[in-house]
């Protein structure tokens, strides 16, 4: 494990700091979107069902408490309210209209069947924005169609180009697709509130799953309305530039290196002995590695194979070839390079004692942001957030939870 020492998290005052938002999503985009906003300073809500987001049941488990709610509900205030009933609604108008952001990711016309939608809320709220997150958008004969992540992953063609073209394609291994989605829907959102400050109204933002997907793997639809040729699995390859790969080392270990253009095959070369290759009719351009890229993958596997991991890696870096380890999680926390930027933080915390987070994703240089603190436990902010900010008295915040509203 890291050894890096227990952080009671950083306490300056993130670029958006000030801004309020709701986040009554479930499991993993809308969260992690809501999580992004909130690593940057914004004060964030989480709003779950009284019996818990379903985030909290999924595994890995570690103390009969969900990791994986510990990470996306990170930096986030935590109430429970029930949001199918009158009241349940009531109270959530009266926390938007004070908000600057709600996220959610409800199939299209379920807040406005408890009467939360966007509409109702601007007219109480004009400044509000509110990112409203779907497999498939609010419009379209997709859209009433429950999804998730893993949908857009298949049906944005990002699944069928993942793996060797004589194998299934595969699905990538995590929630990769969500949190494509989530990223964007946080840029959606300050840009959403830059416009804000430009004309004083806020709007609603229709974020499919999907479209970021078909943004990110845009050159496989541009080649074939352009060529008509279908991009196909290549394993490790792509078909825009060679070598590119990973390779196995004698002791069993992986690199992979990246070829970028003419240059860097030139140092590729050199550090793996061979200058000649450069002159080499068959590996002299780019176009021609493509065509011979069998022929050069077999050339780099013969010399790792004949390499030990920590041998290969300072050749390649001496000779500056672009490269890197294939790391598992031991490996990347053990990184001095991550180690230096402190990439991870760890926090104490009051269910697990201790957990370990991913740092910011972006370092500012005068609003910097910070992971603060882990998921909380599930309503932990309930009195605070009723009693003391709405004005309910403890009797009628216990009514409520005996009646399944809170």
């Amino acid at each position: 494990m890291s050894g890096q020492d227990i952080t009671q998290g950083a306490t300056q005052r993130g670029p958006l700091h000030g801004v309020r938002v709701i986040d009554c999503s479930t499991v993993f985009a809308g969260p992690a979107a809501a999580a992004y906003l909130a690593d940057f300073g914004a004060e964030v809500l989480k709003i779950e069902h009284p019996n818990g987001d379903h985030a909290r049941f999924f595994e890995p488990v570690h103390h009969d408490v969900s990791l994986w709610s510990k990470l996306v509900n990170r930096n986030k205030a935590s109430i429970t309210l029930n949001l199918s009933t009158d009241e349940g609604q009531a109270l959530f108008r009266l926390l938007a209209a004070d908000a600057d952001v709600v996220v959610e990711n409800f199939r299209p016309g379920t807040l406005e069947r408890w009467n939360i939608g966007y509409e109702r809320l601007a007219a109480a709220n004009p400044r509000l924005v509110m990112l409203r997150v779907t497999a498939f958008g609010q419009t379209g004969p997709y859209a009433a169609r429950p999804g998730y992540g893993t949908l857009a992953e298949a049906m944005s063609g990002m699944a069928q180009l993942i793996g060797y073209p004589d194998r299934p394609p595969l699905l990538p291994p995590l929630a990769l697709g969500d949190n494509i989605g989530a990223i964007t829907g946080a840029f959606a959102v300050t840009a959403a509130l830059l416009n804000r400050e430009r004309t004083g109204a806020g709007q609603a933002i229709d974020l499919s799953l999907v479209e970021p997907l078909l943004a990110v793997l845009g050159i496989q639809t541009l080649v074939k309305d352009a060529t008509g040729q279908t991009l196909e699995r290549q394993g490790n390859r792509v078909q825009h530039l060679a070598p590119r790969g990973a390779w196995k080392t004698r002791d069993e270990r992986w690199i992979s290196v990246t070829v970028g253009n003419d240059n860097t095959f030139r140092s590729l070369a050199n550090a793996i002995g061979q200058p000649d290759l450069v002159d080499d009719p068959r590996f002299c351009s780019n176009r021609a590695r493509l065509a011979h890229v069998d022929e050069i993958e077999d050339i780099l596997a013969e010399w790792f194979g004949a390499q030990s991991h920590r041998d290969a890696i300072e050749t390649l870096e001496r000779h500056n070839v672009s490269c890197a380890p294939l790391y598992d999680a031991e490996q990347l926390l053990d990184d001095p390079q991550f180690r230096s930027r402190e990439a991870f933080v760890r926090l104490a915390d009051d269910e697990l004692g201790e957990v370990l987070l991913p740092n910011v994703i972006a370092r500012f240089s005068a609003t910097q942001g910070s992971i603060r603190f882990a998921g909380k436990p599930k309503g932990a902010d309930n009195r605070r957030v009723f009693v003391e900010q709405l004005g309910l008295t403890s009797d009628e915040l216990q009514a409520l939870t005996e009646r399944g509203v809170v």
